[in-house]
């Protein structure tokens, strides 16, 4: 019984983690925070599948590709503007808007999935 309440709530926590680390830069929350609700929803799926194996290469893999586009999108601030981490080189939007902050929701993005990744590898570590 206590499996069908954990298979409902995991996709909602991984919505949620979406969300939180989407919208960082326009409420509480951002790329770390979302990042672990994200290794949480993972969690929950172990715990729903304990038998299920997995690729640890694809999620190193995705882990840099996020890594390696984080690091470009925070020295084109640096290069084009002369600040690392700078999101103005995208245009500024209305408030409240998803890029209201220039490229920040986009850093925000690929650091939250970064985090999430990791925290999945380290549960997969744990797990072993």
């Amino acid at each position: 019984m206590a499996k069908s309440g954990v298979a409902v709530l995991q996709p909602l926590l991984f919505v949620f983690s979406v969300y939180i680390f989407s919208f960082g830069h326009l409420s509480p929350g951002g790329a770390f925070q979302g990042g672990v609700t994200l290794g949480s929803a993972f969690v929950l799926w172990i715990l729903v599948h304990p038998n299920e194996e997995f690729r640890i290469h694809s999620l190193s893999a995705l882990e840099a590709v996020c890594g390696i586009a984080y690091i470009v999108l925070a020295s084109l601030g640096l290069v084009l503007l002369g600040t690392f981490l700078d999101p103005g080189y995208l245009p500024y939007g209305e408030m409240g808007d998803f890029f209201s902050a220039a490229a920040l929701p986009l850093i925000y993005i690929f650091l939250g999935i970064k985090v999430g990744v990791e925290m999945i590898k380290i549960v997969t570590k744990f797990r072993a």
